[in-house]
């Protein structure tokens, strides 16, 4: 259990340092005259493999279907070219995050993935199918961060054999883990039904939770600060996306 909650941890992690420096990004460029558009849109509300993409790391996902996925034909040349095309652009987008063999599986999974993603694609307003499908969704994206964490391809399947192995877990409370993704998933379904009562068909990855000039949401602000700063883990400090 405790590998396990420790690759849940590593996509809360990755999305946070990821999707916060990206924002930081933005608010400075701001400040400075410049518009950049956002980043992420809530990814982890994905409801299949190629909707992930189409939220995650927006710049990139953009840039490769401009300049790599049309000009390669993109979906006009048939079902099965669609899906060479695919292959090529998840692999170049692994081989762009590192040249490792890690990497190269980790693109090619994902290009195989956005294929079948593509067969069975069927739009729904069943809310049980749809949250199964975004449930799904993250512990495909979850299993698959393993690869772009890992050192080595036995490094990947040594995790993946302690996810699915009965053995003696390490003592770690992995309180700030537990933390952490309860405040995502609190703020997430904060930012929802705040959507819903202003009627926005979708949110667009800046949801502010807290009106910041009330004093009780100062007082809760501040108090998740000092949490923060009492759980949180210190010892590295670096971005992860900080090498790429």
């Amino acid at each position: 259990m405790t590998v396990i909650l420790a690759v849940i941890s590593y996509s809360v992690q990755i999305y946070c340092d990821f999707s916060g420096y990206s924002d930081m990004a933005i608010g400075i460029s701001k400040m400075l005259g410049f518009n950049f558009p956002h980043n992420f849109n809530l990814p982890y509300l994905a409801t299949n493999i190629s909707n992930f993409w189409k939220r995650w790391h927006i710049s990139l996902s953009s840039w490769l279907q401009d300049y790599i996925y049309i000009p390669l034909g993109g979906s006009r040349r048939g079902t099965l070219k669609t899906f060479i095309n695919l292959l090529i652009v998840m692999l170049l987008s692994g081989l762009w995050h590192g040249e490792g063999l890690t990497f190269i599986i980790w693109g090619f999974m994902y290009g195989l993935l956005s294929c079948i993603s593509k067969l069975f694609k069927k739009s729904t307003n069943n809310k049980f199918i749809i949250s199964t499908k975004v449930l799904f969704t993250f512990i495909i994206v979850t299993l698959l961060w393993v690869w772009f964490r890992a050192t080595s391809v036995s490094n990947a399947l040594d995790v993946y054999k302690q996810m699915f192995t009965v053995n003696d877990g390490i003592s770690q409370m992995y309180t700030w883990s537990f933390f952490a993704i309860l405040c995502l998933v609190v703020a997430t379904i904060a930012a929802m039904l705040k959507s819903n009562k202003t009627n926005r068909t979708q949110i667009d990855g800046f949801y502010p939770i807290l009106n910041l000039s009330k004093f009780s949401s100062l007082v809760i602000f501040f108090t998740f600060i000092g949490i923060t700063i009492m759980l949180g883990y210190f010892g590295n400090n670096a971005f992860i996306y900080g090498k790429f």
